[in-house]
């Protein structure tokens, strides 16, 4: 662009320009974590949700443009503090009104010996927590759209009332709920994604739960128990991923747990990720009827009924060893496979292979689950 150009250029352009310089989409913006499971094997679209890395490049950028003139400056000042991490305001680094300006806060707790300030204070995290709850109290009516680190030590000092004040709140992070604390978060009328998502222990009462926003959800569950407990209304709910652990048994999660959750919610899922880490669990027999809008989907275990032609799956995320290569895929354009390419069984690389020869790798992908592509044409001259 020319010197002429460039003088010619209207403030509102110059300002579109600057917000554009440093704009840090994927650790700011709570649209961008609608659906994302990339925990759960689903690549690296979202790889700089938790990465402050980014925020802090674009803050060096940021003071590196405000140095230009006066009211670049000026103009800059006013994306000053768009993250906070509380703990600079516990040790006297920002001023507490940086809140005030903040998308998003990091309330975690964390472990510090400093002379200044820590240095012999009792019981640390819950003193920092309460320190916490009390600025967003004194605040009231916080920009906050981002809440990250609500950690159990937060858990036990923030109430229902302080959510009030997070009247913007859409995404909650770093999530682990105990007791009564789901109710919690269904207090809060704006919430879109638990992401990395919801660990349930309740052994409660049962509890009617209406999420109407809620579109991002990972729920664990803890016992059958706790699963029969919990009465859920989520009707804007798109992206699933549900799994076990504790007392619960493998042959119990499809019957208990898994099943329940599908025919209530199933049929509205844009993708879905079933966890298996507490043991194999018995597969869903009518997985394409009860998600019959499933595109993204990992199922945890093998699948032995193949989707019909005209379902749209389209991503399939998948340990190996469950990966069937009898099984017709019709509309399958991903693969994406959470095991080192070593892992992989001999059968399957062969069908890889033959894919990738009567195929065109343009119409199909094949990658592993930090989002490294893979061409199973290289394969058949390196066996």
């Amino acid at each position: 662009m020319s010197i002429l150009a460039s003088s010619s250029l209207s403030v509102e352009v110059w300002q579109l320009i600057l917000r554009h310089a440093i704009f840090v989409p994927d650790f700011l913006d709570p649209d961008s974590f609608e659906g994302d499971l990339k925990r759960h094997g689903f690549g690296d679209e979202c790889r700089h949700k938790e990465d402050q890395r980014v925020y802090w490049e674009a803050e060096r950028t940021r003071k590196r443009l405000g140095r230009v003139c006066k009211s670049w400056r000026g103009y800059l000042s006013l994306f000053e503090h768009r993250f906070v991490r509380m703990s600079d305001i516990w040790h006297h680094r920002i001023e507490k009104t940086a809140i005030l300006r903040a998308t998003r806060i990091n309330v975690a707790a964390f472990q510090c010996a400093c002379a200044e300030v820590c240095n012999g204070i009792p019981e640390l995290s819950s003193r920092f927590s309460r320190f916490c709850a009390e600025i967003v109290r004194e605040s009231r009516n916080l920009p906050v759209e981002i809440l990250q680190g609500f950690d159990e030590s937060a858990q036990e000092v923030w109430d229902a009332q302080d959510f009030e004040f997070l009247g913007r709140l859409q995404v909650v992070l770093s999530l682990i709920n105990k007791n009564n604390r789901i109710p919690l978060m269904s207090q809060i009328p704006t919430l879109r994604n638990f992401w990395p998502g919801v660990s349930i222990y309740s052994e409660y009462p049962k509890k009617h739960l209406v999420f109407k926003s809620l579109v991002t959800l990972l729920y664990m569950a803890s016992s059958t128990t706790s699963a029969a407990s919990l009465d859920w209304d989520l009707p804007s709910l798109r992206h699933l991923s549900i799994g076990y652990h504790g007392s619960v048994k493998p042959e119990e999660f499809t019957s208990c747990i898994l099943l329940p959750m599908l025919r209530l919610v199933g049929r509205q899922l844009r993708s879905l990720y079933i966890d298996n880490l507490g043991g194999i669990h018995e597969p869903v027999v009518d997985l394409w009827g009860l998600c019959p809008r499933v595109e993204k989907i990992d199922p945890g275990t093998r699948v032995h009924i193949p989707p019909p032609p005209n379902h749209p799956v389209h991503t399939l995320s998948i340990h190996s060893q469950y990966f069937s290569v009898d099984l017709e895929w019709p509309n399958l354009r991903r693969i994406i496979f959470q095991s080192p390419w070593m892992w992989i069984p001999t059968e399957v690389i062969d069908m890889l292979v033959r894919w990738s020869e009567s195929k065109k790798m343009c119409t199909w992908s094949l990658e592993d689950g930090q989002g490294e592509y893979w061409d199973p044409s290289k394969w058949k001259t390196s066996q």
